[in-house]
């Protein structure tokens, strides 16, 4: 996604045959012929699914022959599962009208949007649950750094450069907010005395802790993980991201209103507790709610806060 628009036109050559192979085979062959459907058109006999969202939702996959099983019996057409398909070539499946309906990143979206007409359905939702955020953490005991400006000339660790949480977003708070260059947050001596990357969120955590760097940025849920690795009593919050919003789920805008509305419908009434418990959601008191285009603008920010060239 961060690629430029020669990459992205060499990659959308190459792998348009491998689109067309992977999705049907996976779907059981070609035949795609319509149904009676609703007023404004006919419904395919089939349609296909895939998820692709997984460094913002890293939950185990599991439970999704229940959702299958569940929107074959709503719809009464035959329902085809791709699980964590490959993003690159689900779109251009999407594109081509061999995918109906992709669960995707927040960046996958934004990236999506440019190159195909897509609809937003539905993101998971939990009440209760902490905010997807990303703070900036130093050691509790350090009385020199209680904002994130005090950063400068400190030592400084994100988690991994593909990370949304752990780097993308917090690189762009400190764009937006700070007047930093983008291209020179990572050179020593820049802003901070020098940037490491930790590869895990709790790694950061424990580096924290252990005075192996002076600060680093976290997914906020993590400080309340990992228990037996540390205590949060030893981290203090200095700042914040905004919220980040959750994958969600998108369907290909080409299929008939009707059907689009239905699928909708379907995701909101969904409440099987064990599939939300042993799906990516990972929770039981998981559910879908109405997903908005505009939850999203806020990843439009991110991307040219950081200069970033993603679509054609």
């Amino acid at each position: 996604m961060t690629n430029s628009n020669g990459y992205w036109k060499f990659m959308w050559a190459g792998i348009v045959g491998l689109v067309i192979m992977a999705v049907m085979a996976a779907c059981g062959g070609g035949d795609n012929s319509s149904t009676g459907g609703g007023p404004d058109g006919y419904w395919p006999n089939r349609i296909v699914i895939a998820s692709t969202a997984a460094e913002d939702n890293p939950a185990a996959m599991g439970g999704e022959e229940l959702l299958r099983t569940a929107m074959e019996e709503y719809l009464g057409i035959e329902v085809a599962m791709l699980p964590d398909a490959v993003f690159n070539i689900s779109l251009e499946a999407l594109r081509a009208g061999h995918l109906d309906v992709m669960l995707v990143s927040p960046m996958s979206f934004i990236l999506a949007q440019q190159l195909a007409e897509v609809e937003p359905l539905v993101a998971g939702t939990v009440e209760g649950t902490l905010p997807y955020k990303t703070v900036f953490i130093t050691r509790s005991d350090r009385d020199d750094i209680n904002h994130v400006s005090d950063l400068r000339g400190k030592s400084f660790a994100f988690v991994d450069p593909a990370s949304s949480s752990g780097y993308m977003y917090p690189k762009a708070h400190l764009v937006t907010r700070y007047g930093l260059d983008p291209d020179r947050i990572l050179s020593s001596g820049y802003f901070f005395e020098y940037v490491t990357f930790s590869g895990r969120h709790d790694a950061s955590v424990l580096g924290v802790t252990m005075g192996d760097f002076d600060a680093a940025s976290v997914a906020y849920a993590v400080l309340h993980m990992f228990s037996d690795l540390f205590s949060i009593e030893d981290i203090k919050i200095i700042g914040e991201t905004d919220l980040i919003p959750p994958p969600l789920t998108i369907a290909r805008a080409s299929l008939p209103q009707s059907l689009r509305d239905a699928l909708l419908s379907f995701y909101l009434q969904f409440d099987d507790e064990s599939y939300f418990e042993n799906s990516r959601h990972g929770n039981p008191n998981a559910r879908y709610r109405r997903a908005f285009a505009a939850e999203y603008d806020v990843i439009q920010d991110t991307i040219d806060a950081l200069n970033l060239q993603i679509g054609e």
